[in-house]
């Protein structure tokens, strides 16, 4: 970094201070027009820009550094810790902005650098599995774990990883090796639950899903799955309590809108049930068993508009959730 670029950091450092994050972006953006080449000024800028949400305007800084450069960045060896920044954050950018296969790329460029760095291989896992290349996310995955045994974030996406591939007993024994070193886990005893219920394992199910609850009283994806299982008892007293929980927990959860709608309409309170169902719709119209629902419930809201008893039950089996998940951030009903 010149001396130039290091008095506009300075002055972008006190910005900041201030609480002017314009100014110093500012300061910045035009030091890098004028200096197109300084890798420092570019990471800062975009750091600053994704701080704020600006991602756009962060791959463009990010990438007027990349166009400046007089040599091929994929052919930069040694990495400095400038070039080592500017690759990661160009990267991470074009994983957020959905274009998997650049940024695989330019993770490799990284990692050729330092092989058995497990954030990188991480991202170069998450990177394929964008790109439905589950088998190789699954190899780079087996990477971090081979370096780091104990990678939480590694665990928990192989252990949905192999969920997606159908190899419920191996994503089993994952969510169990979790719980065993991190005995915290709400996530892992919510999928545990989740892959027992799968298997026809109810009693395990039930005991997965109330150690989770017990962890964390507010989980509402467990408290749900609970009352269903108390549905499916008829336990209906059990049930209410444990749907009425999940929709106080979580107002957003659709399933769980739709649940005690389907339960309160059992119990004859048609009128509390279609509450529910319009909270249902309303949040996810397009999910499958809410659409799937969509006359019956019609039905239901024209007979008690017309003053008529509420009509009898739809008759077969409610569709079943499934052991799936999508995010690291806790299972998601399907």
């Amino acid at each position: 970094m010149n001396d130039c670029c290091k008095t506009v950091k300075q002055r972008s450092d006190a910005a900041l201070a201030r609480g002017n994050w314009l100014q110093a972006v500012d300061l910045l953006q035009r030091s890098l027009d004028n200096c197109p080449d300084c890798y420092d000024t570019a990471v800062r800028l975009a750091r600053i820009y994704m701080e704020y949400g600006h991602f756009r305007s962060a791959e463009e800084a990010v990438d007027q550094a990349f166009t400046a450069s007089t040599t091929d960045p994929f052919n930069v060896c040694p990495l400095s810790e400038a070039h080592r920044d500017l690759f990661l954050l160009k990267a991470n950018l074009c994983l957020a902005r959905g274009n998997a296969y650049k940024a695989v790329t330019l993770y490799m460029v990284l990692l050729a650098d330092r092989p058995d760095d497990p954030d990188l291989l991480l991202h170069v896992a998450l990177g394929y599995e964008k790109t439905g290349q589950r088998e190789m996310a699954l190899a780079y995955l087996n990477r971090v774990l081979a370096v780091d045994p104990d990678h939480l974030p590694s665990q928990e996406i192989k252990a949905q990883l192999l969920l997606g591939l159908g190899r419920l007993h191996e994503a089993l024994d994952l969510y169990t090796e979790i719980t065993l070193s991190r005995p915290d886990s709400v996530n892992a005893y919510a999928m545990m639950g989740r892959i027992y219920d799968h298997l026809g394992r109810q009693p395990a199910a039930q005991l997965a899903w109330q150690r989770a609850v017990a962890l964390a009283p507010n989980a509402d994806e467990p408290l749900r799955l609970l009352g269903r299982l108390a549905v499916g008892r008829e336990e209906w007293s059990e049930a209410r309590d444990l749907l009425t929980r999940a929709v106080a927990a979580n107002p957003k959860n659709a399933l769980a809108h739709l649940d005690l709608a389907d339960l309160l309409e059992r119990l004859g309170e048609t009128r509390a049930a279609l509450a529910h169902w319009d909270e249902a719709f309303a949040l996810a119209p397009q999910q499958v068993r809410i659409a799937e629902a969509v006359d019956h419930w019609q039905q239901v809201a024209q007979a008690v508009s017309d003053g008529f008893a509420p009509l009898p039950d739809r008759g077969g089996d409610e569709a079943e959730d499934g052991p799936t998940s999508a995010t690291a951030q806790g299972p998601a009903g399907s």
